[in-house]
């Protein structure tokens, strides 16, 4: 949940870009000296306020009805960890939100847009159907989604004190099998690390600001070239 929550709040929030550029709201901040990428920034930053915001408050209901409900504990010396882990997820999902709202020109498009990425980062990130259960294919895609790894990466943190009480007496390929099934890592040609994970969301999160920017820099100067 936390994961999707990430996904979908970072993507609300920066869905004003696309409602401002369609309302002509934009150009008011164009024909200023500030830069278009200094813009989205702006947008970008808002969204991942939002993203960390919305994080915290889900965490701490359903921590509190799961206490409430099945006694469930989570053991304080995570909590700094799952916060840090809460401010790169946000991080990340905004960087992936900006870059898929600056290709997107029209409310309608976003609506759709926004409706299809929120059913399917349910999806990806192995809330409906575990993961190991999947076909092949499927898990491939799962894979390649930025937004499984800060999954496994809650899971890790949130399941780590339970799964070594629970399979402290069963084998080492008993936990991995496990880990596979729920998704606590993912199997490339090894199973990967909490190391590992947290690169390829820092790898998104530069690689869409990189492509973000590049496509500001080259509209900014065909404006310019246009005024000449």
């Amino acid at each position: 949940m936390l994961s999707v929550t990430a996904t979908t709040t970072t993507l609300a929030g920066i869905n004003r870009l696309v409602k401002d550029r369609e309302q002509q709201q934009l150009q008011d901040f164009l024909i200023t000296l500030v830069k278009p990428f200094l813009i989205q920034l702006g947008y970008f930053l808002s969204a991942v306020v939002i993203g960390i915001i919305m994080q915290i408050i889900v965490f701490l209901t359903a921590w509190g009805y799961f206490a409430y409900s099945d006694n469930i504990e989570v053991e304080t010396n995570v909590f700094l960890p799952l916060l840090g882990l809460a401010i790169i997820n946000a991080f990340s999902a905004s960087a992936i939100s900006l870059l898929v709202v600056t290709f997107i020109k029209k409310l309608t498009t976003l609506s759709t847009v926004s409706s299809i990425i929120s059913t399917a980062s349910g999806f990806f990130s192995g809330i409906y159907i575990p993961i190991g259960s999947l076909p092949t294919f499927a898990q491939t895609l799962i894979k390649i989604y930025p937004g499984s790894y800060s999954a496994s990466l809650y899971r890790r943190l949130l399941m780590n004190n339970q799964l070594s009480s629970s399979f402290k007496h069963l084998s080492n390929n008993e936990l991995i099998d496990f880990k596979k099934q729920l998704g606590i890592g993912y199997q490339w040609q090894s199973m990967t690390s909490s190391t590992q994970e947290f690169s390829v969301l820092i790898i998104a999160l530069l690689a869409a600001l990189l492509i973000v920017a590049f496509k500001s820099f080259f509209e900014n100067r065909l404006r310019k070239d246009r005024r000449l």
